[in-house]
C-alpha cells in the first residue's frame, strides 16, 4: 500500500467522523454508495 492510497484512507476516515459528529450520517452513507455504483458502472463502460 502507497503512501498516497494511506492519505485518501486517512481523509475518508477523518470525513467519516465529522460526518457523525455533524450528524450527517446517512447522507454520507448514500454518497458513498452512489459513488461505489457509479464507479462500477464507468469500470465496465470503460474497459
Amino acid at each position: 500500500m502507497g503512501i498516497l492510497s494511506k492519505l485518501s484512507k486517512l481523509s475518508k476516515y477523518k470525513n467519516d467522523v465529522s460526518a457523525i459528529s455533524k450528524g450527517r450520517t446517512g447522507q454520507r452513507v448514500k454518497r458513498r454508495a452512489t459513488g461505489k455504483v457509479t464507479g462500477k458502472i464507468m469500470r465496465r463502460l470503460f474497459r
